[in-house]
């Protein structure tokens, strides 16, 4: 038995070293893949910060609680959708709500205790719980 985990383990870092030597052979022969792909996830974080910086400068009332941010809140910009399901949402401004830093924090504590996925449905069925608005959803 011993035996067999050992062979199992040596082929898992056999397969680990020659993919890792794969994938520097590519890099090494095509570094402009590594490059435009740099370039490109400068280009979409650059984007999604444009329309996030846009919507917090927009919204003065949290989407949720409809409290007016005070100096002391943080704003956050929260998916309505979550972006590893769908990652061509997080420039959409339809799928962004500014909430404050707290209910952000809560909404994920709570989505992590229930082993829930970030969607529209889970953050209506909190937003009721909390007796919050469901306007912006």
């Amino acid at each position: 038995m011993q035996n067999a985990i050992n062979n199992n383990y040596l082929r898992v870092i056999k397969y680990s070293i020659i993919l890792l030597l794969l994938v520097a052979y590519i890099i090494a022969s095509h570094p402009q893949l590594a490059l435009s792909s740099n370039i490109k996830a400068k280009h979409e974080e650059a984007q999604k910060n444009s329309v996030i910086g846009k919507l917090k400068r927009t919204y003065n009332v949290c989407q949720l609680c409809k409290q007016t941010f005070t100096n002391e809140d943080e704003k956050h910009a929260h998916d309505i959708e979550g972006q590893s399901e769908d990652p061509s949402l997080a420039t959409d401004e339809q799928n962004l709500i500014v909430i404050k830093g707290w209910i952000h924090s809560d909404y994920h504590d709570w989505l992590n205790k229930q082993q829930l996925e970030i969607t529209r449905a889970t953050l209506k069925y909190y937003a009721k719980f909390k007796s919050f608005s469901l306007e912006a959803l």
